[in-house]
């Protein structure tokens, strides 16, 4: 699940993160300080980051999203490095 994610692996900072890093969500509760959603980085440029992940609106399947979208930036979570 989402929300196991808090846990594993190690967090690191946004200006560290680097392709394969995850990234986690708050659920659309922004109140709530549960994990509802996770992607995967493709790539940080510069500090433009992009992340894979599987959008559940519009049936629109797995997507490739910048997170300097608002919806995404509002709901950012952390940055977690699974693979060292």
């Amino acid at each position: 699940m989402s929300r196991d994610y808090d846990n594993f692996g190690e967090e690191i900072s946004k200006e560290n993160c680097k392709k394969g890093d995850v990234i986690t969500f708050k659920t659309r509760d922004l109140s709530s300080p549960s994990t509802g959603h996770v992607g995967i980085v493709v790539s940080n440029e510069n500090g433009k980051i992009f992340f894979i992940h599987s959008a559940t609106s519009n049936s629109r399947g797995v997507v490739i999203s910048d997170l300097d979208i608002d919806y995404y930036k509002k709901r950012l979570k952390s940055f977690r490095r699974i693979i060292k």
